[in-house]
C-alpha cells in the first residue's frame, strides 16, 4: 500500500498586500520524512501526486508561527493516519499568522485582511493540485476564513480585489471542507453575500459549531466588519436561505465535546472530533473511483 505524505506549504514569504500581479504564486514546500522536515518544492510536491491518496490541507487559525503550525500539523497527523483506512496526503498551510502586538482588535484585524490576501494563494493552489484528484479543507478559526475565501474565488466570486482567471480548470471534481471554531460573519456564505461562491464548489461542507465558545463569542466587537456574529458560534441560522445548496450542509455542536474551549488543542485532541475529520475528509477508494472517472481501481 503507498504511504501517507505529511507536506507544509507556506505563504509567509509572499506579499500579504494590495492586490499585485496575479500570476503564479511559489510558496515555500517542505516534506517531512524520516522524522525531519526536508526542504522541497512546489514542483516536486505537485510530481507526489498519486490518485490513490486523497489529500487533505489543514489551515490554522491566528496567532502561529511557522514552528506552531508545523507543530500542529505534526501532532494531529498520526492520529488521522490511525483512524484513517487508506492513505492520504496531509499538507499544512502556513500563512503569516504570527501575533501582532497591540490590542486584541488590531491583531485580529490586521490577520483578517492577511487571510483574505492569503484566500488568492489557496484558491491558486488548489487549482492547480486539483485537476483531478479529490482535496478536502480543513479550516481553523480564522484559517476558516482562508478556506472560505479561496472556495469563493473557486467558484468564480471576486474577493479583495483579486479573482481567478476565467479559464479556470474544467472538470475539476467537487471539494469538501471542515469549518472549525469558524471566525468568518455568519453571513458571508449566503448567495449574494461577500463568500457567497464558497458553496459553489464543494459537495459537502461541515460545520462545527459551538454556541459557547468564549472567544468568537467577542468576534463581533473585534470583527472588521458591521459587528456580525461568527459562523462558529451560529453556524447558519436558518438553512431555508440557501436553497439548493442546503443539502451540502451538516452542522454539529462541538460543545458537548470541549465545553467553551476555543483553542486548536481542544478539537485536536477530542476522539469524537478527529473521528468526524477522518470520515469527512478521508474521500473512500469507491467515491474516489467515481470522481477520477474510474481510474482508481476499487480496493474495497
Amino acid at each position: 500500500m503507498v504511504p501517507s505524505q505529511l507536506w507544509l506549504v507556506s505563504t509567509r514569504s509572499l506579499p500579504h498586500g494590495p492586490p499585485g500581479s496575479s500570476r503564479r504564486a511559489v510558496p515555500e514546500v517542505s516534506r517531512y520524512e524520516q522524522d525531519v522536515w526536508q526542504p522541497s518544492s512546489l514542483d516536486d510536491l505537485m510530481a507526489a501526486r498519486d490518485p490513490r491518496l486523497t489529500t487533505v490541507v489543514l489551515v490554522h487559525g491566528n496567532d502561529t508561527d511557522d514552528d506552531q503550525a508545523r507543530s500542529k500539523g505534526l501532532g494531529v497527523y498520526p492520529s488521522l493516519v490511525e483512524r484513517a483506512d487508506q492513505p492520504f496526503r496531509l499538507i499544512i498551510w502556513s500563512w503569516p499568522a504570527d501575533y501582532v502586538r497591540g490590542s486584541m482588535r488590531q491583531d485580529v484585524r490586521v490577520k483578517a485582511e492577511r487571510a483574505d490576501f492569503d484566500a488568492f494563494y489557496l484558491a491558486q493552489f488548489i487549482d492547480e493540485l486539483n485537476g483531478s484528484d479529490p482535496v478536502s479543507l480543513v479550516g481553523y478559526s480564522l484559517g476558516a476564513r482562508v478556506t472560505t475565501g479561496a472556495l469563493h474565488l473557486l467558484g468564480g466570486g471576486p474577493l479583495a480585489g483579486r479573482s481567478m482567471a476565467a479559464e479556470r480548470r474544467a472538470g475539476r471534481p467537487p471539494l469538501r471542507a471542515v469549518l472549525m471554531a469558524a471566525a468568518v460573519d455568519e453571513d458571508w456564505l449566503l448567495p449574494g453575500r461577500r463568500q457567497g461562491h464558497a458553496l459553489d464548489v464543494v459537495e459537502r461542507m461541515v460545520l462545527l459549531v459551538n454556541p459557547r465558545d468564549r472567544v468568537l463569542r467577542w468576534y463581533r466587537f473585534l470583527s472588521p466588519g458591521r459587528g456580525a456574529a461568527a459562523l462558529g458560534s451560529r453556524g447558519f441560522t436558518s438553512l431555508a436561505t440557501l436553497g439548493a445548496l442546503r443539502q451540502k450542509i451538516e452542522q454539529i455542536n462541538v460543545n458537548p465535546m470541549i465545553g467553551g474551549q476555543h483553542g486548536w488543542a481542544s478539537y485536536a485532541s477530542s476522539p469524537e472530533i478527529l473521528e468526524q475529520l477522518k470520515r469527512e475528509v478521508m474521500i473512500g477508494t469507491v467515491r474516489r473511483k467515481e470522481l477520477l472517472g474510474g481510474q482508481v481501481e476499487s480496493r474495497r
